[in-house]
């Protein structure tokens, strides 16, 4: 994938999970601040713990920090973004930290 395919997928991808972010705490009743600069998605929680999603260009990936961790996604055959360490997809495993860090569920699937 080119730098405009990877930009354009990971712009499509940061937009939808801020609209799905959004709409899914609003659904849990969680209270959180999600504010978005360009291709970096900051989500910070009552307890004062923050979610950082953010697409690297130069690495061709999606990256998340979290209070567990941090984890790099790759582009997938399927449209999806696979975790390079565990396997994991983007969707699944930001459903399960921003869960764990809003203590409420938040689906993104």
């Amino acid at each position: 994938m080119g730098d405009q395919g990877f930009t354009k997928r990971a712009a499509e991808t940061l937009d939808r999970l801020e609209v799905d972010i959004e709409r899914s705490a609003e659904e849990a009743g969680v209270d959180l601040e999600l504010s978005r600069h360009d291709n970096v998605i900051d989500i910070e929680f009552e307890d004062g713990s923050k979610v950082v999603i953010n697409s690297h260009q130069a690495a061709g990936e999606i990256w998340v920090a979290a209070r567990s961790g941090g984890y790099h996604f790759k582009p997938a055959d399927d449209g999806g973004w696979i975790d390079g360490r565990s396997g994991r997809e983007l969707r699944s495993m930001l459903s399960e930290q921003l869960s764990a860090q809003a203590g409420a569920p938040i689906d993104l699937l």
